[in-house]
């Protein structure tokens, strides 16, 4: 990674390149004392932006990352983090086994302002929005990783990549995912929102144009009844993350945790 950080940057402009900082010491990001340094780091040089590479490696072993009480404990304290510098933090994590889910609790996806998805397409790597905040959750560019030789730190001639963009940033509207066939469990929770959807355009204003919605936390209490078969613990999750396969699978879609139904 330092071999990588080094030839890379001097391979951009190096304007841009005199301006980051890279930081290779252990860092948890659970921890209020390792919050409060990195802050400190980052008032001293200036920072805007802070990358935090990955996830995992930055826990420690401290936190669990598939314990919502963990991570929402993590963001709680990023979010800390944004208060006293003003930075932004972007936060890099790996997806599991499901694609287009990252690993972990889902309250990792519920809580972050936008998450980014990376997806290889053959030799290019696609980026799409999958959430956004405050903004489109529908644009997407692609990139590839193009080699590169240098020299590192030590004079030594070494080999690494470089980021290569591939096109411009355009609207993935009209590529919404395929639907998929649903399981039993997807199929009820689907007619549970279907149901609220119905409920809240019946209730709502004739001038309100638009399209009905409904919270996804609601969402959630509602589903919790077809999940009698698991824990009671873990309902709640087994409700997150089927609404969140609807949403994946193109049944649903979802803007700032207001699902509707997909075109």
């Amino acid at each position: 990674m330092r071999t990588r950080a080094f030839i890379s940057t001097r391979a951009e402009d190096p304007a841009v390149s005199a301006r980051l900082h890279f930081c290779f010491d252990a860092l948890n990001i659970g921890a209020e004392a390792d919050i409060d340094d990195l802050a400190a780091t980052i008032v001293r040089l200036g920072a805007f932006v802070v990358f935090i590479d990955t996830l995992s490696a930055s826990l420690a072993g401290a936190l669990e990352e598939n314990s919502t009480s963990d991570m929402a404990k993590m963001i709680g304290l990023l979010r800390r983090l944004i208060r006293m510098t003003g930075v932004t933090v972007i936060l890099i994590h790996h997806t599991g086994h499901q694609d287009g889910r990252e690993r972990g609790a889902s309250v990792l996806r519920r809580d972050v302002d936008v998450s980014i998805m990376l997806t290889r397409k053959g030799s290019e790597i696609e980026w799409r929005t999958v959430k956004a905040k405050d903004g489109p959750s529908d644009i997407c560019g692609r990139f590839e990783l193009e080699p590169v030789e240098g020299l590192d730190a030590q004079g030594v001639w070494q080999q690494s990549i470089s980021v290569k963009h591939c096109d411009q940033i355009e609207s993935v509207t009209s590529a919404r995912p395929t639907k998929r066939l649903l399981s039993s469990n997807q199929a009820k929770v689907l007619e549970t929102v279907k149901t609220l959807l119905s409920e809240q355009a019946i209730s709502a204003s004739d001038k309100d144009s638009d399209a009905p919605y409904v919270e996804r936390e609601r969402a959630v209490s509602a589903c919790l009844g077809h999940f009698q078969h698991a824990a009671q613990k873990h309902r709640s999750s087994r409700a997150r993350e089927t609404l969140q396969a609807l949403v994946d699978n193109g049944h649903l879609t979802d803007h700032d945790d207001r699902l509707r139904l997909a075109n």
